[in-house]
């Protein structure tokens, strides 16, 4: 069930994202066009034209963990670390699938090592190569910052899901939590790691009055939160084989959602729920405060009857602390009734759903599923399909060819020739 059953640790932070906006047109990779100077003009260079693509950590420390039962960890020197990324090689580099598909970035090279204050590391890992998902408009308001100066990047969230692997363990005899972690991950075995990113600094955006105004204080640097888990070789990498909730409310500039997915396992063996509210909730301004009205999470009855399991108040110390993750303990009868209901979420006291399951608990998954192919190559990827977090035994998938996206004016026509690629119809 990867991160979300422990033994876990949860880390806050930041990140920086220095990525090359020359990228973002394809006009720009024809190189006789353009001298050197001519990327400094904003229509070509865009809003950070000599980014070196650098993906780091900084500043990143562990804020709490949940051990194997559930219990919250205290006193144990794991709280008192930091997450660090590469000490004894270039940093990690992140970079789009192409200019026509910005929306799936990836993290290439990235290790990720846990710190003690003597500066030794616990453990080093590598972080398998992955996309973001579940990109949205977080940030409800630029706050103080005015609207039309503020980047639009600056608005959104993402998260990020894969496994660290290669571990090489130091010194944890004096850490339990981190004994308990190693051991549950076992010799040659994995961690999951997931984090969500927010308040991203792509600058000031184009006035009103055409005014291209300077970059604000620590540009290209985000917020960071997340956890890191134990993974097990039988599941995705990706994502959690678990339950997911879409949002009740369609996404739209005018009027923006006040939840988003989420992710939830039953740990039946410890008679709990864990969902992971860590990219769900957005917050009130760019970098201010997480929106904190107190939501019931819960299932729908026989009758589509919300029944409620337990309550979240989110503000941001509860973020940093748990990362946006809620264990709730479960009543014989609502682990009975959970493994056959769609769970759901809503605000206490209202009666309209933020967010829940498809009414039949199906899913369906790819694990791996962004490429880099050139003519010739092939794939695999692995699909999930699940019912109310079980597998979905016998289950027929139908793939079909989508090319809705056909590129902007003048950009190359995305998805063509359709023959190009090929696949089975189921």
């Amino acid at each position: 069930m990867a991160y979300l059953t422990g033994p876990r640790l949860n880390f806050t932070g930041k990140f920086i994202a220095d990525v090359s906006t020359v990228n973002n047109f394809p006009s720009n990779y024809d190189g006789t066009n353009y001298t050197a100077a001519d990327y400094a003009n904003w229509d070509i260079g865009y809003w950070n034209p000599y980014g070196t693509g650098v993906w780091r950590l900084t500043d990143c420390a562990v804020t709490g963990a949940v051990r194997g039962d559930g219990s919250t960890v205290s006193g144990d020197p794991v709280l008192s670390m930091t997450l660090a990324d590469a000490d004894d090689q270039p940093p990690a580099k992140m970079v789009d699938l192409d200019s026509e598909q910005q929306m799936v970035s990836a993290i290439w090279g990235l290790v990720v090592r846990l710190v003690g204050g003597d500066g030794q590391a616990a453990l080093r890992s590598n972080f398998a190569v992955a996309s973001f998902t579940d990109l949205w408009k977080r940030s409800l308001t630029p706050g103080s910052l005015p609207q039309h100066k503020l980047h639009p990047a600056c608005m959104y969230g993402a998260a990020w899901q894969s496994v660290l692997s290669d571990l090489a363990w130091g010194d944890v005899a004096a850490s339990p939590f981190l004994q308990e972690l190693q051991a549950a991950a076992g010799p040659g075995g994995l961690l999951s790691i997931k984090f969500n990113v927010v308040g991203y600094n792509a600058g000031y955006w184009i006035g009103d009055d055409g005014t291209r105004y300077p970059p604000l204080p620590d540009f290209t640097m985000g917020l960071i939160t997340g956890s890191i888990g134990v993974a097990r070789a039988d599941e995705p990498r990706f994502f959690t084989l678990g339950r997911k909730l879409q949002p009740s409310q369609k996404q739209s500039q005018s009027a923006p959602t006040l939840f988003y997915y989420a992710t939830a396992v039953v740990d039946e063996a410890r008679k709990a729920l864990a969902i992971d509210l860590g990219n769900s909730i957005p917050f009130k301004e760019w970098r201010g405060d997480i929106v904190g009205e107190t939501l019931q999470v819960g299932y729908l009855d026989a009758v589509q009857g919300f029944q409620p399991l337990g309550e979240v108040t989110p503000d941001n110390g509860w973020y940093r602390r748990t990362a946006g993750i809620a264990d709730i303990t479960l009543t014989d009868a609502q682990l009975s009734a959970v493994a056959a209901n769609p769970l759901a979420v809503r605000k206490a006291g209202a009666d309209t759903l933020l967010g829940q399951e498809p009414a039949d608990g199906k899913a369906l998954r790819a694990d791996e599923f962004v490429f880099r192919m050139a003519p010739g190559d092939s794939a695999e990827t692995t699909v999930w399909a699940t019912v109310f977090g079980k597998p979905l035994a016998d289950a027929e998938v139908a793939l079909a060819f989508d090319n809705s996206s056909l590129g902007g004016e003048g950009d190359p026509p995305v998805g063509v020739p359709a023959g190009a690629l090929g696949f089975p119809p189921s």
